[in-house]
């Protein structure tokens, strides 16, 4: 099964180890998030407002994904299930 994450982004299931809010306001750089290691992939989905992060894992590969969805919605599609 796959989770749409935004715009045209879809993730296996399979590959996410969580979904996190992200911090509004403040000192939050949506460029780069303070928990993401060094040497890590971030990749920006679309152009709005990070609201949530989606980490994943391939291997020994780490991504994040910056989201304009929110963690809240992204877990409802889960729960839902393929349309």
């Amino acid at each position: 099964m796959i989770l749409h994450i935004g715009c045209d982004e879809f993730l296996p299931l399979s590959c996410i180890v969580a979904v996190l809010d992200f911090p509004c306001g403040g000192d939050a750089d949506p460029a780069r998030p303070p928990f993401v290691p060094q040497g890590a992939s971030v990749r920006r989905v679309g152009t709005g407002p990070v609201k949530s992060v989606i980490v994943t894992a391939t291997g020994e590969q780490r991504a994040f994904f910056l989201s304009p969805i929110s963690a809240q919605t992204l877990r409802k599609r889960f729960e839902r299930g393929p349309a």
